[in-house]
């Protein structure tokens, strides 16, 4: 089975429809996202209800065309921070002044429903016990931490004996590999489109963001897992950031949330 592995939507709902567009031409249904839906972006509601109609739940801000985007998809979601934050069960306090504002700003444009689905999002998620998908790391999860070096990455190998973990909350595509024999690990921005995960090593591995890149570049990042094959796949897709960052500044957010979607950083 193909799933579609995302990460960090953070409200751009143009990247969203277009990752949507995107499946539909690979014919994939399925889609497993890392977690945070909303902050930093002008379209928390968008992005929440096209994933409410994704499962079948009614939803009341969404267009004809937009529910047909939607349609014929399956997606399970992780809770992220900024999902957490948004309906008070992470401390807003500790985020950094943008990212507090469009806090604060998201809580105002949600209404009920959205909120109550928010609360609902589990942490983890796993397939088959062979696959296991969080937002930030693998334990303490709450405590909403980086694995940005191989040294927290080895951490988290040496702890756990789960082979394939999937893991957003950086922004930035990326892959430890760790070798179990020699306990080396390889740290990959993968550039390769196509990665057999082998016996023998162990992988954290991050698809990037759909909303907010921050690897340098402004093409929104996914991973496509084949459990049939035990591969993951490699993608990026353009999409219309002007409207995405336009959108931004018109919601009176800072103008450096709109900037950074342009330069991927």
């Amino acid at each position: 089975m193909k799933f579609a592995i995302i990460s960090d939507i953070h409200g751009n709902y143009e990247a969203f429809k277009s990752l949507l567009m995107n499946l539909k031409e690979k014919d994939i249904n399925h889609i497993i996202n890392l977690g945070d839906i909303v902050g930093y972006g002008a379209d928390p509601i968008k992005c929440i209800e096209t994933i409410m109609y994704m499962n079948g739940e009614e939803v009341s801000n969404l267009d004809r065309n937009e529910k047909r985007i939607a349609t014929g998809f399956r997606i399970k979601n992780i809770m992220g921070n900024h999902d957490s934050a948004v309906v008070n069960f992470t401390d807003v306090r500790f985020f950094n002044r943008m990212a507090y504002e469009a806090i604060i700003w998201t809580k105002e444009q949600l209404k009920h429903e959205h909120k109550s689905f928010l609360k609902k999002i589990q942490l983890s998620h796993q397939i088959n016990e062979k696959y296991y998908f969080y937002h930030s790391t693998p334990t303490e999860i709450e405590e909403w931490n980086y694995i940005h070096d191989k040294s927290l990455a080895k951490y988290y190998f040496n702890k756990l004996e789960k082979k394939y973990i999937f893991v957003g909350h950086t922004h930035s595509l990326r892959f430890f590999i760790f070798r179990e024999d020699n306990d080396k690990i390889i740290d990959v921005y993968p550039e390769k489109k196509i990665w057999e995960l082998i016996e023998g090593y162990k992988y954290i591995l991050n698809p990037g963001s759909i909303g907010q890149p921050r690897d340098g570049n402004f093409m929104p990042s996914y991973l496509i897992l084949d459990t049939k094959r035990n591969k993951v796949h490699v993608e990026r897709y353009e999409y219309d950031v002007n409207t995405a960052m336009k959108k931004i500044t018109d919601a009176g957010l800072p103008y450096f949330l709109a900037e950074r979607l342009r330069v991927g950083k």
